[in-house]
C-alpha cells in the first residue's frame, strides 16, 4: 500500500514506539475500518488513533503514580476499538494493561485484582460493569 511504510522489524522500536512511528510515516494509513448502523464505511487512520492513544496516556499519567510501573486493569464492555485505545493508551503511558473478561464473577475479578496489584481499573459505565 502506498500509504503504509513498514517499520524496523530489528527490535530497536518498543510497542509505544511503533504506534507513534506509524503515526508519523503512515498517518494516513487505516488501522481500524468499520460499519456504523446504517452500513456506512468509517476508517480511522493511524495518525487519529495514535492521537487517542495519546490522550488515554494522559489521562492515565494524570491519575497514577508510574514510579513503579503499575498494572493497570481494564473491565469493559465497550466496542473493539475503544478497548484497543485504552489498552494502547495504557502501554503508551508506561504501564502494563491487565484486560478482565467481563464474564468473570465477582470473586474472579476481586482475585485477579488482587493478584495483579490493580490499585487503578478503567471500568465501563454499564450497570453490570459498575456492581462489579
Amino acid at each position: 500500500s502506498p500509504t503504509f511504510k513498514q517499520p524496523p522489524l530489528d527490535g530497536t522500536l518498543l510497542f509505544p514506539q511503533v504506534m507513534d512511528y506509524h503515526a508519523e510515516h503512515s498517518p494516513s494509513h487505516p488501522l481500524f475500518v468499520y460499519a456504523d448502523a446504517e452500513n456506512e464505511r468509517h476508517t480511522i487512520s493511524w495518525s487519529r488513533a495514535v492521537r487517542a492513544f495519546h490522550r488515554v496516556a494522559h489521562i492515565v499519567r494524570k491519575h497514577v503514580d508510574l514510579a513503579s510501573r503499575p498494572a493497570v486493569a481494564i473491565l469493559a464492555s465497550t466496542d473493539t476499538i475503544t478497548y484497543w485505545s485504552v489498552i494502547a493508551g495504557i502501554l503508551r503511558a508506561g504501564c502494563r494493561a491487565f484486560p478482565i473478561s467481563t464474564r468473570n464473577s465477582e470473586a474472579a475479578v476481586a482475585h485477579l485484582l488482587q493478584s495483579a496489584a490493580c490499585v487503578h481499573v478503567f471500568v465501563s459505565a454499564d450497570a453490570t460493569m459498575q456492581k462489579l
